[in-house]
């Protein structure tokens, strides 16, 4: 008789199977949540990893996070990547996109009713809006709808604001012009003696 040895060579060349959580959809930059920090955090937000070998945990990490630079909307890629026991590595890539469709709140001068000469000035309007500090307001003017009388009539005036993704509201400030007002009789003939 006699014996040999034979020498098995078990070599683990299989990809882990990684699978991010779904897109996530915000409306403003401020709103951009922490990258996940553990493979738990990861799982719990949706994600999972699978392998042949076993998942190794510990070697979870944010490969990379990157914009394509433009704004309403814009795309954040985050890259996450993982391991298996024998430190075959795969990657996938988590969409986040930042897109403000809410308008801004616009507040424009409380309606009125005056008498004719007491038409107001044009008063100022403003806005807030939950991503843009700043929101632009313009005023757009006046138009006039004439009454039963000369001294009657309503002018609408109109505002708009827009933020910085374009989103746009507009509010009207109502002015009724009324002449409620009998006239003033400021001279009378001097006294005349007749026949």
């Amino acid at each position: 008789s006699d014996t040999c040895h034979q020498s098995v060579l078990v070599t683990d060349n299989q990809l882990p199977v990684i699978l991010c959580p779904p897109t996530i959809t915000i409306s403003c930059a401020t709103e951009l949540p922490a990258a996940y920090s553990t493979y738990d955090e990861f799982v719990n937000a949706g994600g999972s990893a699978s392998d042949n070998d076993g998942i190794n945990p510990a070697t979870f990490s944010l490969e990379s996070q990157s914009s394509n630079n433009q704004s309403c909307p814009e795309t954040i890629s985050r890259v996450y990547k993982i391991a298996d026991n024998s430190n075959n590595y795969s990657s996938c890539t988590q969409l986040i996109i930042i897109d403000d469709e809410i308008e801004p709140s616009l507040v424009v001068p409380t309606a009125v009713i005056v008498s004719c000469s007491g038409v107001p000035d044009v008063g100022t309007a403003t806005a807030s809006d939950n991503c843009d500090i700043n929101p632009v307001v313009t005023y757009l003017g006046e138009t006039r709808a004439d009454g039963d009388c000369a001294g009657e009539y309503t002018l609408t005036r109109t505002w708009t604001a827009t933020d910085a993704c374009g989103n746009t509201s507009q509010a009207s400030q109502t002015i009724n012009v009324q002449d409620i007002s009998a006239p003033v009789i400021a001279s009378l003939p001097a006294p005349t003696t007749i026949d």
